[in-house]
């Protein structure tokens, strides 16, 4: 009976989504201006968001994306021009968008060394996630869908929104003695920011330059994540590092070296590595707009599209076929020299098969695998994705 409920609750998910997304709303910018209210959603700690709509917009149950700005914990604001440009422009798409305080410290030698520094970010996660339960609580009257809350950051927000996203409970983090100590000094789990009722979990993860402090609180079931990072990051590291070029004693792990735990315990996410970017490559317009569609991209096709894994971020994929397929699926590449392999996930994001690519036609054959609904992805030299879904009858 619950298997029953599950597939009906995600075919009436897939057919409101499909209504939503006539006209391309959530790909194109369909909506010329938007309007910002600001609200306060922290009355504990006085704290504030700027929330975005778009104008003349009808719809009343829409994805939110909610994000918070960089400054090391230290400093920035919600108006830092990254974060307001993404919510201006994803608002334009049909979303309802919204920028966060959080409380920072005081301090400027507050993140140096560990037993300073997690206090802090333990902090401003408890006030990412009252955010959200804000959000969540007054769905009604934003209009928004409070199923489907997204969640995102630049930097140090995006570190917020990591540790938010993917500690499942206190024990899973038990262990680490620190972090646990803080959580239960700043009102447990959920926080002692306000909004109690709801839950702080979240429909998906957009990582702008973020790190995690353990790879392990990424598990299986956790919801999907889009990292863009640049390599030779010193303020937050790529791979796992010390976080301030080195002059901190806190280690956290990158996208470098956390997407391969993604892989492993099944979880969906796209990756851009900016070789050269150093921090935050987007400063410069093109890189912005690169990584603004790429984020698009990915977002679209979990709301759109009912997706268990992402869309192309490219057009190099000319073709799927046959599909539904019964022995083996073939892929038409415009590009095959760009692709390094091309695997075969199951519904739940599991690597059944993988292949290397020695040409523009590649086939990938059913084996043993059953019926049902699989993911034909392709991984590209540049540490970007490419996937389609396809069908073994």
């Amino acid at each position: 009976m619950k298997n029953i409920y599950t597939l009906i609750l995600a075919l009436a998910t897939f057919y409101m989504a499909g209504a939503q997304c006539a006209n391309n709303r959530y790909k194109d910018q369909i909506f010329s201006t938007v309007t910002k209210t600001t609200v306060l959603y922290s009355s504990a700690y006085n704290l504030s968001m700027d929330i975005y709509t778009p104008d003349t917009d009808t719809e009343t149950n829409r994805p939110v994306i909610l994000l918070a700005h960089g400054g090391s914990f230290i400093g920035g604001s919600r108006t830092e021009s990254t974060i307001v440009d993404l919510c201006n422009r994803f608002a334009k798409r049909g979303y309802v968008t919204a920028s966060m305080s959080y409380r920072l410290d005081t301090n400027p030698l507050a993140m140096l060394a560990e037993n300073t520094a997690f206090p802090v970010v333990v902090k401003a996660i408890s006030d990412g996630k009252a955010a959200v339960r804000y959000l969540k609580a007054n769905s009604t009257s934003l209009g928004i869908d409070s199923n489907r809350v997204i969640v995102g950051g630049n930097s140090a927000g995006a570190i917020l929104m990591l540790h938010l996203a993917y500690i499942d409970d206190l024990n899973e983090v038990q262990s680490d003695t620190l972090i646990y100590n803080a959580l239960i000094a700043n009102g447990g789990f959920e926080g002692n920011s306000g909004n109690n009722g709801p839950t702080s979990k979240v429909y998906a993860m957009v990582d702008w330059a973020g790190a995690i402090k353990d790879t392990t609180w990424f598990s299986a079931g956790n919801v999907p994540v889009v990292n863009l990072h640049g390599d030779p990051d010193g303020t937050v590291p790529y791979g796992c590092g010390k976080v301030l070029n080195g002059s901190s004693q806190v280690g956290v792990c990158g996208p470098g070296a956390y997407n391969s735990r993604l892989e492993s315990v099944g979880i969906n996410y796209v990756t851009k590595r900016y070789p050269g970017g150093d921090h935050q490559p987007w400063g410069v317009a093109s890189v912005f707009d690169e990584c603004d569609s790429i984020t698009r991209d990915f977002l679209y096709s979990y709301i759109c599209e009912n997706a268990a894994s992402v869309k192309p971020v490219n057009n190099d994929i000319l073709a799927v076929y046959p599909n539904p397929a019964t022995e083996s699926i073939n892929i038409n590449l415009a590009n095959a020299n760009a692709y390094t392999s091309v695997q075969l996930l199951d519904y739940t994001g599991r690597v059944v098969a993988e292949q290397s690519i020695n040409g523009s036609l590649v086939s990938i054959a059913r084996a043993q695998h059953s019926a049902g609904m699989y993911f034909v992805r392709l991984v590209k030299n540049d540490n970007t994705m490419a996937i389609k879904k396809v069908i073994f009858e």
